[in-house]
């Protein structure tokens, strides 16, 4: 089953950033056959018979995009594309279609809010049948940010863990830590493995 989280969710940060406190009052109920619905993907072309706005493209920036779709991906939201995809453009085509990240939403479990402070904001979930993990970091705040944590303030056992970025489809050097710099709106979504 499915439930609605929000009133209906259109492309602006103001909406966006709100949906994270929803998704984290509904995290105990994600689970097997049950998915928190975020609503729709209002991505590339929209409004186009929309009660919101006229015909447009997304008011959301590549930041915000990106930081959506991670979102929606590791709180398991049902990914219901709100655009039209036959005036799709080659950017919204590579964030629908990136198997990495789509991964994160059809296949990991304990999805969970793992930290929030100052702005700074991260989920973790496990990935079924291994140890590894996936953690999204999202910059809430209007200002670019280092983040440096412990992995555990994210619920990742320490150690020297291999990091690969989803998003860029490519694996960086072993870290001892959380270390990235997220432009403002940004996130960060990584599997973290030993």
């Amino acid at each position: 089953h499915l439930w609605r989280i929000s009133n209906d969710f259109w492309d602006d940060w103001s909406s966006l950033k709100a949906q994270f406190e929803r998704a984290h009052n509904w995290e105990n109920e994600i689970q097997p056959g049950g998915w928190p619905d975020a609503d729709m993907l209002p991505l590339g072309r929209i409004g186009i018979r929309g009660e919101v706005g006229d015909d447009r493209l997304t008011h959301f920036t590549h930041d915000e995009q990106r930081t959506l779709l991670s979102a929606w991906c590791i709180i398991r939201s049902p990914l219901m594309f709100g655009g039209d995809l036959p005036s799709n453009d080659a950017w919204t085509l590579s964030l629908l279609t990136n198997a990495d990240v789509l991964a994160v939403n059809q296949n990991s479990h304990h999805n969970h809010q793992s930290y929030l402070q100052d702005e700074i904001l991260a989920w973790t979930a496990e990935v079924p049948g291994s140890r590894d993990r996936y953690v999204a970091v999202i910059n809430l705040s209007d200002h670019e940010r280092a983040v440096q944590l412990p992995w555990e303030a994210v619920d990742v056992p320490a150690g020297a863990l291999r990091v690969r970025d989803l998003w860029a489809g490519r694996d960086l050097e072993p870290q001892t830590s959380l270390q990235v710099t997220l432009r403002p709106h940004a996130s960060w979504l990584v599997r973290v493995s030993r």
